[in-house]
């Protein structure tokens, strides 16, 4: 089963605190890390915060205890291309990773970060 919702609140206000939610969350987000695994991508563009705290980017640990893991993704910034890449995860080996601002809609990257990203992106293809 899939779910599309484009306001980020709904996910984390409903879907969080329900079991099933959370559950279904789970679900959604493995089936997209073996689909990302699959197609092994040169680079990823994550634009949605939400989205950035599911790949694992926010992760961070607290007693003991990691959070923010879920797809369990860990990430280094490469000094040299100038954006994240992916580590320690056989099928995506140095994938880069760019995590950005919302592409289009009302708070969008401006016209020239826009530009930016997509010379960033050609630079490293």
């Amino acid at each position: 089963m899939v779910f599309r919702e484009t306001d980020q609140k709904f996910i984390e206000s409903f879907l969080y605190k329900e079991n099933q939610g959370v559950q279904f969350i789970m679900d959604q987000i493995e089936l997209a890390k073996r689909r990302i695994e699959h197609i092994q991508p040169k680079i990823i563009v994550v634009s949605n915060a939400l989205a950035r705290k599911f790949m694992g980017k926010d992760r961070f640990s607290s007693n003991d205890k990691e959070h923010n893991v879920w797809m369990d993704f860990k990430f280094k910034f490469d000094e040299e291309k100038g954006t994240d890449k992916i580590i320690g995860s056989p099928p995506l080996p140095n994938t880069h990773v760019f995590f950005t601002s919302m592409l289009t809609g009302q708070r969008a990257l401006d016209n020239g970060s826009r530009e930016r990203l997509i010379w960033h992106i050609n630079q490293l293809l």
